[in-house]
């Protein structure tokens, strides 16, 4: 930013296209172009290989909720963003959270995010909030597909970055050993702002004691060209089998859809919401033993199937996590099941996209067991026991969370807030756009990965081994799906019995 208080440093530009070179992009080529050129660039049409974990800590974890909990519908009120050299201690503290250490520097690691807007914010907040403290703050942000092996480099080595973010892939009990208890700062932002939603308590607990906090979640909800399902006389997508059968028309006028099936994050979470939305569960609510297999998570296999066939294009398997966003800033797309930074990006850089694009809650299953149940991407901030200024790192963090209604506003809504209060209407970014109103309700919806229990060590390692895309990209391409159903749960069996988990 061009003081001596802050430097952000990203990343050089591969060859592989990121989700946020497609923001810069999108931008810049004509939509004709788009659906040529920029979807090519994707890749060939393969699943990659499953990648090794790396060696995790034993599984531990606050119990998942059976539907997230529900703040009521009152008015905000506003959050000054602290950046004084000490924090004041939250109504009911003990004593005040450890202030920054002059002279100090903090580094922080994080994913480059797809509301590009975001990161130029943080890079503002940081130097301000360095330059208050007499704190050098620097930032690198790296793409989401490569955050996983930056931190196990970090963890491994023992040296790094002193703030770390994880994004989708949430491995507190991978390192928990490694990882700083901030136990304090927890207690302090619950009480401020009305305590954590339930999934930041899934995401950021072990053994009782609090490794990692969640700093948002990406909701995932359907992104769809109002004006293709109008030409086929097709309602908004609201349920799984009537989204099928419009999305059958659609691609026979040369619009299909496109979940990814290939081993990255959006993967995890669309077919996820799939299988939970079924009446499908990965374990039991202590999250010991493997519920997979199951005749809801068949029907779901079939679904996918159906879907695929009939519906989506080839490019799925060979997709990363933009290529859901390439296909609606095409044209070609009718929907996705994706983060809303698709229309947000579309709304900045291709009104003439964005107008004819809606946002739908995800889609509800079919039969007595069928429900709405998103899955989405948690982030989360955690601090490195190798750190050698942690307090200083605490310090940061706290005044981040007092941004809130910055945040909140500067990325449209994406970053999806993680306390209740945050969650009283109307929330910053989200009450100006009409079609963002939606979003106000989604911690109704959200669940994360390894339902019906808690996030455990085994459940990481499935998590970040792509088993359910895995599962659903075999059965797409020929396997039955009783045989890809039972693949996927031998892949569960052999790696819970590495955490000593029962079947």
């Amino acid at each position: 930013m061009g003081t001596d208080r802050f430097e952000e440093r990203r990343p050089r530009t591969g060859k592989a296209l990121s989700r946020r070179r497609f923001v810069s992009v999108a931008g810049a080529l004509a939509l004709g172009s788009l659906s040529t050129t920029l979807l090519a660039a994707c890749g060939a049409s393969s699943a990659p290989a499953p990648t090794t974990a790396p060696a995790a800590a034993q599984p531990t974890g606050a119990a998942q909720p059976t539907a997230a909990a529900v703040a009521k519908p009152t008015t905000a009120t506003s959050a000054a963003t602290s950046t004084g050299p000490a924090q004041t201690a939250a109504p009911g503290q003990t004593g005040p959270l450890p202030a920054a250490k002059k002279g100090s520097t903090i580094g922080i690691l994080l994913w480059s995010h797809f509301v590009p807007a975001y990161d130029d914010w943080l890079g503002q907040f940081g130097n301000d909030w360095g330059s208050k403290n007499g704190v050098t703050v620097k930032i690198d942000h790296v793409s989401t597909n490569d955050l996983p092996a930056r931190i196990a480099a970090e963890a491994s080595a023992g040296a790094g970055h002193d703030i770390i973010e994880f994004n989708g892939q949430i491995q507190t009990r991978t390192y928990a050993d490694k990882l700083v208890d901030v136990g304090d700062l927890a207690d302090a932002v619950s009480k401020k702002y009305g305590g954590w939603i339930d999934m930041a308590k899934i995401v950021g607990t072990v053994d009782g004691q609090w490794k990692a906090l969640l700093d948002y979640f990406i909701a995932q909800p359907n992104i769809y060209r109002k004006d293709y399902f109008d030409e086929v006389g097709a309602s908004p997508p609201d349920d799984y089998l009537s989204l099928l059968d419009a999305s059958r028309k659609m691609k026979a006028n040369g619009h299909p859809c496109g979940q990814a099936m290939s081993n990255c994050n959006d993967a995890n979470h669309n077919w996820r919401s799939v299988l939970y939305s079924f009446g499908a569960t990965e374990t039991t609510p202590d999250g010991n033993t493997i519920t997979l297999n199951s005749p809801e998570t068949l029907a779901a296999l079939k679904y996918g199937v159906q879907l695929y066939n009939d519906a989506m294009t080839d490019e799925v398997f060979s997709w990363d996590n933009s290529g859901n966003n390439l296909l609606i800033l095409s044209g070609r797309g009718s929907w996705i099941d994706n983060a809303t930074s698709v229309y947000i990006t579309a709304r900045d850089q291709n009104p003439d996209i964005a107008e004819n694009l809606s946002i739908a809650l995800n889609p509800m299953g079919p039969g007595d067991k069928g429900a709405r149940k998103n899955v989405s991407d948690p982030n989360a901030w955690a601090i490195w026991k190798s750190s050698q200024n942690a307090d200083t790192a605490k310090a940061f963090l706290a005044s981040w969370y007092d941004a809130w209604q910055d945040w909140g506003k500067i990325s449209s809504g994406y970053n999806s807030p993680p306390l209740n209060d945050m969650w009283k209407k109307p929330m910053p970014g989200l009450d100006q756009d009409p079609k963002l109103t939606i979003m106000q309700d989604w911690k109704d919806l959200a669940y994360v990965y390894g339902y019906q229990g808690p996030i455990t060590g085994a459940m990481e390692e499935v998590q970040s081994t792509f088993v359910i895309p895995n599962m659903f990209a075999r059965a797409a391409r020929g396997d039955t799906p009783e045989n890809a159903l039972a693949w996927a749960e031998g892949e569960y069996k052999r790696i819970f019995a590495k955490y000593k988990l029962g079947s």
